[in-house]
């Protein structure tokens, strides 16, 4: 089995005075998606891998929480959410989630009222990048999947929504930055932040995208479709699941103890065959694991056999007040 995971590039915290209506970077832009930070941890899919693991119970609550929205959303069809899973290997998706869950993983600010999954994006695992918000919604409407509340502005009012929450940024409610973007654009929704986290909120975050909201309408109405009949259930077993973490429900501590029907195994190799394991074959990353392997050698020889790899990393040569000699690398 193969995991992966993609990350998206970390978001920059805007300062009062910067906009990125104005940036030169968003030039060309159409689009201004606002969406809400939700208060919890990296879960990717399938399979579950969090906090740079899998099989722990950061992993697990995430498989957790998106089975029992299977179940919420697709009621009497045990097999959707395997065959979501097979889709996803299938097509080499990974699935970004943000597991929002109050106190079983620790605090992540603000108590959650609910237990959820809210995804945030999805790449191809084959390194072809990022889906669009479009394609993102014709999945979520595909799978009545749990996307997060976003708000797609037309660039033209784009500066005029970021003034506004700049404005009250400090001190704005859930209910404050509802009022605030309020008829600016179309909405994306499958429960708000508001049902499901509370009042208290975290931040915003802001995309310039270059798809315009015309193209994005009638994706918004199909996945809006696809939804809303689920909604309800969905949102009732959330919060029943809220309040199952918060209690320190015995139950569902326990399931989290446990490995999950499709759960990577880890594997029980000594050193020497993953070492093995790690150098075989051709390509630059075999190449690479041999030469750590034989980092003991002279670095001259190093240097001269593996001149190719060397050629593609950035070196630096550290030497420790305790003598001896640390080779950092960085591939290009």
């Amino acid at each position: 089995m193969r995991l992966s995971s993609h990350f998206f590039p970390k978001f920059d915290n805007q300062s009062e005075g910067v906009r990125l209506s104005s940036a030169p970077a968003a030039a060309g832009a159409r689009c201004l998606a606002v969406s809400k930070k939700h208060s919890g941890h990296l879960v990717m899919a399938p399979p579950f891998y969090s906090k740079n693991g899998t099989a722990n119970k950061y992993s697990r609550l995430g498989e957790r929480l998106l089975r029992e929205h299977f179940s919420a959303v697709w009621p009497g069809d045990a097999g959707a959410f395997g065959r979501w899973w097979e889709h996803a290997a299938r097509f080499s998706l990974c699935y970004s989630f943000e597991c929002v869950a109050p106190r079983v993983c620790g605090d992540h600010g603000a108590t959650p009222h609910a237990a959820y999954m809210v995804l945030t994006c999805v790449a191809h695992a084959g390194g072809e990048g990022f889906l669009s918000p479009a394609q993102l919604l014709e999945l979520g409407a595909a799978w009545r999947l749990p996307l997060n509340e976003v708000w797609y502005v037309p660039w033209e009012r784009a500066a005029a929504v970021e003034d506004r929450l700049h404005a009250a940024r400090w001190s704005m409610a859930d209910e404050d930055a509802d009022a605030a973007l309020e008829g600016c654009g179309a909405v994306q929704r499958f429960l708000s932040h508001g049902e499901t986290q509370g009042q208290v909120l975290e931040g915003f975050v802001l995309l310039a995208l270059d798809q315009a909201l015309e193209a994005l309408a009638p994706h918004l109405a199909a996945y809006e479709d696809a939804v809303a009949p689920h909604r309800a259930a969905a949102l009732a077993r959330a919060l029943d699941l809220g309040a199952a973490c918060l209690r320190g429900d015995a139950t569902l501590l326990q399931a989290l103890e446990v490995a999950g029907p499709r759960e990577p195994a880890r594997s029980e190799m000594g050193r020497d065959e993953a070492w093995g394991a790690a150098c075989a074959g051709e390509g630059p990353l075999p190449t690479l694991f041999r030469a750590l392997r034989g980092a003991h050698t002279d670095m001259g020889e190093i240097w001269g056999r593996y001149g190719e790899i060397w050629g593609r990393c950035v070196l630096r040569l550290v030497r420790p007040r305790s003598g001896g000699r640390i080779l950092v690398f960085q591939l290009a």
